[in-house]
């Protein structure tokens, strides 16, 4: 198992400096290793880091400039296929500056590429970096379902708690609650009485807090039967102390989905805490569009919240008015209990993301939508309260 969690968990943060963090890590080894370039993670769709251009190449660039930060070049491969896959690599290329691709491709020249081309580049294998990790992966939980507020558990009330599923999430645990003073019991034969039942990564038991490691969408049939559901993705080595500082309130989780779930909306997430999302403020100014979104801590604990931008761009002029719904920004604010903070959303028209555009058959190119756009500005591509309009 890896040491860190996946990129899919990573991209569940919607956080730009955490996943630079995780790039520092993957230099520090590539450079324990004696590399000078470290390969990363493929950016392909839909999978990898999300089924969202955007979101990938947001989190896709913001990785590679965090390894190249650390003094180790990035290498990236460029597949072939739709341009429309290739916005993430086109972001890399554009706003990463990544230093080396593994194969030519004919669209680098058209996108300003003057790094190298190599045949392959090293995968740095990480280890250690156990707290780092425990703490990343803490951060990629994302909460789904938390009837009557379950969760987090006090280990007061736990009584004896079954933990179902891989061995390290039973001694991840056992570990918090050594951490905590406690000493509450925890078993993982099946058929033992428990008072908590914690099922990860397997079928769910009704009445169960259940607990996904899922690497793509999971279908939850079950939903009905359970009153807390946690998503946590690949979350490496760590993953065990991760999910329990979740369960019993150390850490707040604010992940947000990075793909659609069959039952849960892209961009969606619970927390421990609340929060009022404010009408927003958006201003235009020829290109740019700036949507400023304050957001209120209602709780009374620290969390995050990622306010997101979408914009329905119109399919074709001859489409009798069909419009692509798409993420154009979001950014993640963490406004302490009482507090109000403004997440600052910042979107150009000429980004490599094309959020304003089309692409145009015919034409082989992106083509600025001309007229209204309306935004949609929300926490989740199904809640999205607010609208506004830009024209171009």
């Amino acid at each position: 198992m890896e040491a860190l969690p996946s990129t899919r968990g990573m991209t569940a943060t919607f956080d730009f400096e955490l996943i630079e963090r995780y790039g520092e890590v993957l230099a520090a080894e590539a450079k324990r290793s004696g590399e000078d370039v470290a390969a990363a993670p493929p950016m392909r769709l839909p999978g990898g880091f999300s089924e969202d251009p955007f979101l990938t190449g947001v989190m896709g660039k913001h990785l590679i400039m965090g390894i190249q930060a650390a003094g180790v070049r990035a290498a990236t491969g460029l597949p072939a296929g739709d341009p429309r896959n290739l916005i993430p690599y086109e972001m890399a290329v554009k706003d990463g500056q990544v230093a080396c691709v593994t194969a030519e491709h004919p669209l680098l020249d058209d996108w300003g590429f003057r790094g190298s081309v190599i045949p392959n580049a090293p995968v740095p294998r990480v280890e250690g970096h156990a707290e780092v990790a425990r703490m990343l992966a803490g951060r990629t939980i994302t909460l789904l379902k938390n009837d009557g507020a379950l969760l987090p558990l006090s280990p007061d009330i736990a009584g004896r708690i079954l933990v179902l599923g891989p061995p390290m999430f039973a001694e991840g645990v056992r570990e918090v609650l050594a951490e905590l003073g406690a000493e509450n019991p925890v078993v993982t034969d099946p058929s033992a009485e428990a008072d908590t039942v914690i099922a990860v990564g397997s079928d769910a038991v009704p009445g169960a807090i259940v607990v996904l490691t899922s690497a793509d969408p999971a279908d939850t049939p079950w939903l009905d039967d359970v009153p807390a559901v946690l998503e946590c993705y690949h979350p490496g080595q760590q993953g065990g102390r991760a999910l329990a500082d979740v369960l019993f309130g150390t850490v707040t989780p604010s992940g947000k989905l990075p793909a659609a779930y069959p039952a849960f909306p892209f961009g969606f997430g619970l927390s421990f805490t609340t929060f009022d999302v404010h009408t927003p403020e958006v201003t235009q100014t020829g290109r740019f569009v700036v949507v400023n979104v304050p957001v209120t801590n209602t709780g009374s604990v620290a969390g995050g919240e990622v306010p997101q931008v979408y914009a329905d761009i119109p399919v074709a002029s001859s489409a009798g008015g069909a419009v692509e719904r798409r993420l154009v920004g979001f950014r993640r604010v963490e406004p302490a209990p009482s507090e109000t903070a403004v997440a600052v959303i910042e979107i150009d028209a000429a980004w490599p993301n094309h959020p304003f555009s089309r692409w145009d058959d015919e034409a082989r190119e992106w083509v600025l939508a001309e007229g209204d756009i309306v935004l949609h500005i929300g926490t989740s591509a199904a809640d999205l309260p607010y609208t506004a309009t830009v024209r171009f």
